[in-house]
């Protein structure tokens, strides 16, 4: 297995020796997050190999196998003394697998480093979007899954479509000037749903508060 990482991305490339000749069984990358992208050299390396881990762990459990890096400090992680935080969980993983670190310069190693260097997508300020088919279709396909509420906020119009329904239902010769935008009667629709004391009383008049004050709490119970 072969791995790398670059200021941006992590790469991981499976194979196996076939008849002599070395074939790929798999290859594997992914972009990296603003957090992971402030990583030191070596972190952002050891990340790649776990991601790696991670991505052929069907292939490699239960196997011996050979890790090729171009990052000579990962040939002594195991080593690590005393390893705490993100290093300490790194090494539980990595003990669930049986295998030989082997540095290889990365002037050879250039297999895996094309794939770490994958650009990351020009929206969201940078940030790899989840579900991008940009590559494949040419065009971003970002927040593909449409949940319920995800699909009301897209239908509800925004605050510039309020505003410009509002100025045309106003300056409209075919609406009166007292029409409404969509977002204030939806807020009027609203309130009505909420029945008040008086109509819970069955009291709709202007005087129903002055009926009200002069109930008992018996009375207000049986009704």
């Amino acid at each position: 297995m072969d791995t790398d990482a670059s200021a941006v991305g992590a790469s991981a490339i499976l194979q196996q020796w076939q008849d002599g000749k070395l074939r790929v069984i798999e290859y594997a990358s992914r972009t990296f997050s603003e957090t992971e992208r402030a990583y030191c050299v070596t972190r952002r390396e050891m990340s790649a190999f776990i991601f790696g881990l991670k991505q052929f762990r069907c292939y490699l459990l239960g196997q011996h196998f050979e890790a090729r890096v171009d990052n000579m400090a990962l040939t002594f992680y195991q080593r690590m003394k005393d390893p705490t935080g993100q290093a300490a969980r790194y090494l539980e993983l990595t003990s669930n697998f049986s295998f030989d670190v082997t540095y290889r310069q990365g002037s050879r190693h250039v297999n895996a480093d094309s794939l770490s260097r994958l650009r990351l997508c020009e929206i969201d300020s940078g940030e790899p979007c989840t579900q991008c088919n940009r590559r494949i279709t040419g065009k971003h396909s970002v927040k593909v899954v449409q949940t319920r509420s995800r699909a009301a906020n897209n239908s509800r119009p925004s605050n510039d479509t309020a505003d410009a329904v509002g100025s045309q239902s106003t300056s409209g010769p075919d609406r009166p000037a007292d029409s409404e935008t969509p977002s204030v009667k939806y807020r009027r629709r609203r309130r009505k749903h909420k029945p008040g004391a008086a109509a819970t009383l069955g009291n709709r008049a202007p005087v129903a508060w002055e009926t009200i004050a002069g109930w008992t709490p018996a009375k207000l119970r049986d009704k």
